[in-house]
């Protein structure tokens, strides 16, 4: 599964990492951490093909809310990973110290550095300070880089030919329900939600366009023409207000006291809707595409039965998503070579 994401993404990930003069081999780097998974989640709130947790995601350009989690943007978090490898390199000046801090922390690295005075990995890691994880972390980056290079000469066979990750993105306006976009697309929504597992909702994120990836197959033209058509007849989501889940509360209650539908109600929340005392549901305002006002969901805890992890949502949050100069409306990413 590895090397067969490898082959749907490497040709994106190389390329960014080596437009930050970052040595390609790195990509072994994500193939560690999450098996290049984008929707990989580890016990410590780390997501994503980088596994980044939220704060240093939003260190370093990445918007995790409520409606959005950036860190499962293949290109997005892969951008965020160079800049922070980077930064990592530029601080131990060694590959092998700046993959260990990348997993132990830089902090954690700084202070071992001092405490044992070496800047050499293979000292360190004769020293009961330096985590297990993080003693067994390089080695297994360099197994895995010499690996994937020839699978074949080490037993692994390559599942299938396979075709780079290809898609064309189209900006969206804010508060868009999918299945309205993979209908415009003439695909299913589930496709939709796949080339973009950032998307955290059935909506776009309400008060703001944004690019969305689609099939390479999509009719960029017609797209836009009959997405026109159906936001002229539907109503979009301009915003949220919450509601704190009590005893005798269920789906159908809560829906008809806010005049809102299931499907709606679905629609802004964790998918599928699971309800539990105490926990906050969102209900969807509705307006049309020329509404200006946003209401943001309140800065509280979201709890999910399914998943239960606490992931703050910051008001004002749904600013638009970076696209850091490689990402434009209208044009078809075929990631195949690097540009010349």
């Amino acid at each position: 599964m590895w090397l067969k994401r490898k082959r749907l993404y490497g040709p994106l990930v190389t390329r960014i990492l080596k437009q930050y003069g970052l040595p390609e081999d790195l990509i072994s780097l994500a193939m560690i951490e999450s098996g290049l998974n984008l929707r990989a989640h580890s016990r410590k709130d780390a997501d994503g093909p980088w596994q980044f947790v939220p704060q240093t995601g939003r260190r370093y350009g990445l918007t995790v809310n409520h409606w959005l989690d950036e860190r499962r943007d293949i290109e997005k978090s892969t951008v965020a990973a160079a800049r922070y490898l980077q930064q990592l390199f530029q601080q131990f000046d060694c590959w092998y110290l700046a993959a260990a801090a990348y997993n132990a922390g830089e902090n954690k690295m700084d202070r071992l550095i001092k405490r044992h005075d070496t800047k050499d990995l293979w000292r360190l890691s004769a020293y009961s300070t330096l985590p297990p994880e993080t003693r067994a972390y390089v080695p297994q980056l360099i197994a895995v880089a010499i690996i994937s290079k020839n699978p074949h000469r080490y037993g692994f066979n390559e599942a299938g030919s396979g075709r780079p990750f290809q898609f064309v993105a189209q900006r969206v306006p804010g508060g868009v329900p999918l299945i309205l976009v993979a209908k415009a697309a003439s695909t299913g929504l589930e496709e939709v939600k796949t080339l973009n597992p950032e998307l955290r909702t059935d909506i776009t994120p309400p008060g703001t366009a944004c690019l969305i990836k689609l099939p390479v197959r999509t009719n960029t033209k017609k797209f836009r023409v009959s997405l026109a058509s159906m936001l002229k007849k539907e109503k979009m989501v301009i915003g949220v207000i919450d509601h704190r889940i009590g005893t005798q509360d269920n789906a159908s209650k809560i829906a008809k006291r806010y005049g809102v539908s299931k499907d709606e109600l679905s629609m802004v929340n964790d998918s599928p809707l699971e309800l539990k005392k105490g926990e906050l549901v969102y209900i969807p305002q509705f307006g049309s595409r020329e509404t200006r006002r946003v209401s943001p969901p309140t800065k509280r805890p979201w709890l999910s039965r399914k998943n239960p992890r606490n992931t703050t949502i910051e008001r004002g949050q749904t600013e638009k998503p970076k696209t850091h100069g490689l990402l434009e409306q209208g044009i078809t990413i075929v990631r195949t070579s690097s540009p010349q």
